[in-house]
């Protein structure tokens, strides 16, 4: 497995490999390999466990975070970056927030009082700018598309990059389409033009009045922009003239204090020609009006993304509950379209996390949560099964107040249900001769082979029954009948789940939509229908034709929407 890669191992790992020996292990370093093996290190001496994800989302983490964070001899490392909705950024925030005493974690659908010791550490597996641009260098691709990390990371690493490249650094959005070209060799250099021009400069070296030349030369002979520094060094120096170092040379001219040329505001190692200053009724500078943006709203109005869409003149704005800023913040948002120049809309969706977080604190006292929130988005509600002391003679009373605190803050509906007060009919027990259920399982895959629409998961809810998961609920329940069959030969009831799988929904409506129409962002989504934002939108006949396919496909309907004018 190793020999391939022998020459770049250290001679001890060469001399273990060369035996037949475990690399990665050793007798102070082992595998976790079962669930009881995790029990077991959770048991034993003082150790250091290794488990992915490293933002707590799901799997070996968060299986130990939740069992480990309760005891203050315990440390909880954070090694590498996390996302703003990752439980791992939360938990950082909560112990840099919260009194000790007060510390509580959503984990894995239960709120988990956090004692231990929390800290960071910079340990990515990541490589840095210098090794990416290093690794470019050594693979001299004609073009580089990056297409992962932060905005500002990404604009930050193309600059550096450019220069090294044929045809450019490409920052794609999500959901574009690209169409990609195998070419030759071209003129083998690192940068410029492939037509060979002769420079403006007469062997003068660069100047204060350099660019300012270099401008009114664009402008005379109409060259259309926007310009990389390596095209703009070149109209100077001339194209046999012009080397990697003066290309560095100009590119750090443009980037000093001058009046000739400005960055393109999403990809800055792109320059135009600066027009003037735009009219005091323009729209604010894009960066600006985020910041005004940001700043206007409280901590406590959730506001968590604010993406721009420069196209559009619009500016999409996340919060934690979508469905009660419109109420409370209204005037807010007329008075900020009206600074800024940029149209504001709320993106439709809530945070599911901090949903799931709203309903857990909402426990009245006496219940007992009994598996993790469900999210109910067509009915813009939140499930909880929960079992209640018997104790509490007022559950009604305490349910329908929690209830209402909840939508009042969010917006949603809380909806309790007790196992108990489920009826026979609802959750039966299975059958005695009911098959083992990976057996069941099995039993369905098979049963639903060859047929257009399959579950994409299923699953045991509370020993009772089989879930289904499909695309959609309408989907799903056009498999009634598959799915009773399939009851009287497992002895299993099998339920639809009542939700949909949106991000699946939305790749479909991103694959549907005819590369014309060129797709701007990430498609909307709402309880039955699917909004594609597109540059252009398909014809009338093509509309017809592809929303009977899309609803065939997932139930959903679908339509498209293209800047206005």
């Amino acid at each position: 497995v190793y020999s391939a890669f022998e020459e770049d191992l250290a001679p001890p790992l060469r001399r273990r490999v060369a035996r037949g020996e475990e690399v990665f292990y050793t007798d102070q370093i082992g595998a976790v390999a079962t669930p009881a093996d995790r029990n077991r290190v959770l048991s034993g001496p003082p150790c250091c466990i290794v488990a992915s994800s490293g933002m707590l989302i799901g799997g070996a983490s968060s299986y130990y975070a939740e069992r480990m964070a309760g005891q203050a001899e315990n440390l909880i490392a954070i090694t590498g970056y996390q996302d703003e909705e990752s439980p791992g950024r939360a938990l950082l925030d909560l112990v840099a927030e919260k009194n000790p005493d007060e510390r509580a974690l959503a984990l894995n659908g239960q709120r988990v009082h956090v004692a231990c010791r929390v800290e960071t550490y910079s340990l990515s597996a990541h490589a840095d700018a210098g090794e990416l641009t290093g690794l470019v260098q050594r693979l001299k691709p004609r073009a580089c598309y990056l297409v992962h990390g932060d905005d500002a990371a990404r604009r930050a690493l193309s600059v550096g990059l450019d220069a090294q490249l044929p045809e450019g650094v490409h920052l794609p959005e999500n959901g574009g389409a690209y169409h990609i070209e195998a070419t030759g060799s071209g003129r083998g250099r690192g940068y410029g033009r492939r037509v060979p021009r002769a420079g403006i400069s007469g062997g003068r070296a660069l100047g204060a009045e350099t660019l300012c030349e270099v401008r009114a030369y664009v402008a005379e002979t109409g060259t259309k922009g926007p310009f990389r520094a390596q095209d703009l060094a070149e109209i100077w120096f001339g194209t046999e003239a012009t080397t990697l170092s003066e290309v560095e040379a100009f590119r750090l001219l443009l980037s000093s204090k001058q009046a000739a040329f400005e960055p393109d505001r999403k990809r800055p190692f792109l320059f135009h020609i600066k027009e003037g200053v735009a009219a005091p009724d323009g729209p604010m500078e894009m960066n600006e009006a985020r910041a005004r943006i940001l700043s206007a709203f409280p901590p406590d109005a959730g506001l968590f993304r604010c993406s721009a869409y420069v196209d559009e003149g619009a500016y999409e704005l996340a919060f934690h509950f979508p469905d009660v800023i419109r109420d409370r913040y209204g005037d807010l948002l007329q008075r900020l379209e009206t600074e800024t120049g940029w149209a504001l809309r709320l993106r439709d969706t809530p945070h599911q996390g901090r949903l799931f977080e709203e309903a857990q604190a909402a426990l009245p006292e006496g219940a007992t949560a009994l598996k993790a929130p469900a999210l109910r988005l067509d009915q813009r509600a939140v499930g909880m099964v929960v079992a209640v002391s018997t104790h509490v003679a007022d559950w009604e009373t305490r349910a329908a107040a929690a209830s209402r605190a909840f939508k009042v803050r969010t917006g949603f509906d809380l909806i309790w249900e007790r196992p108990d007060d489920r009826n026979a009919a609802s959750v039966p027990a299975k059958r005695g001769d009911a098959y083992e259920i990976n057996r069941a399982y099995a039993e369905i895959r098979k049963a639903f082979e060859g047929c257009p629409h399959a579950p994409l998961r299923v699953g045991l809810k509370g020993g009772a029954y089989i879930e289904a998961a499909f695309i959609s609920p309408v989907v799903g329940q056009r498999y009634r009948d598959v799915l009773d069959a399939l009851e009287k030969r497992t002895g299993w009831e099998i339920r639809v789940r009542p939700s949909s799988n949106q991000e699946q929904i939305a790749q479909v409506a991103r694959a549907m939509t005819p590369d014309a129409c060129v797709v701007r962002g990430s498609p909307k989504m709402f309880s039955d229908r699917v909004v594609v934002p597109v540059v252009q939108a398909p014809d009338e006949r093509e509309r017809e034709q592809i929303a009977e396919q899309f609803e065939t496909a997932t139930g959903f309907a679908i339509a498209w929407e293209a800047p206005k004018g």
